[in-house]
């Protein structure tokens, strides 16, 4: 299956037991269009939370918040990729190649990669832009801030 052909699941319970069911319409479309009567492969991978993805540019509003330095979000952003070495290679029209920061989109970035990096991004922040900063204290702030729910 191509990634054209990514199909996002939910596993939901069933009076026959547990089952899993097209996420969107689109996904029921994708489903629709898979023959009958073939064995077919799927690996199955859960998908980044959207409430985590807040979290983490809550953070970075809070940090520009507090630090003269940084005046957008989306700098500090690319700074964090940078310094956690989420980089890929860029070669210039004179053939100068230098390292940019990659991306951390849903579509880029699986979710176990970018536990990893919110860590990591984390460690950065409270090592190098606010040093001292203690980063549970930075996460329940940002919590506060975007009204995180932690699931009961």
């Amino acid at each position: 299956m191509s990634s054209g052909k990514n199909i996002i699941m939910v596993k939901v319970m069933t009076d026959r037991g547990p089952a899993m069911i097209p996420y969107s319409q689109l996904d029921r479309e994708k489903v629709d269009a898979l023959p009958f009567d073939k064995a077919l492969k799927h690996q199955v991978t859960q998908l980044r939370s959207v409430p985590h993805n807040n979290l983490y540019w809550a953070v970075l509003r809070l940090v520009v918040d507090n630090n003269p330095i940084f005046i957008l979000p989306e700098r500090l952003h690319k700074l964090l990729l940078t310094a956690c070495g989420v980089v890929e290679p860029f070669v210039d029209l004179d053939g100068n190649m230098s390292l940019i920061p990659s991306s951390a989109a849903f579509e880029a970035m699986k979710k176990d990669d970018f536990d990893v990096y919110f860590e990591a991004a984390l460690q950065v922040i409270c090592e190098k832009i606010m040093p001292g900063m203690d980063p549970k204290h930075l996460v329940l702030e940002a919590k506060r801030r975007c009204g995180w729910r932690d699931a009961a």
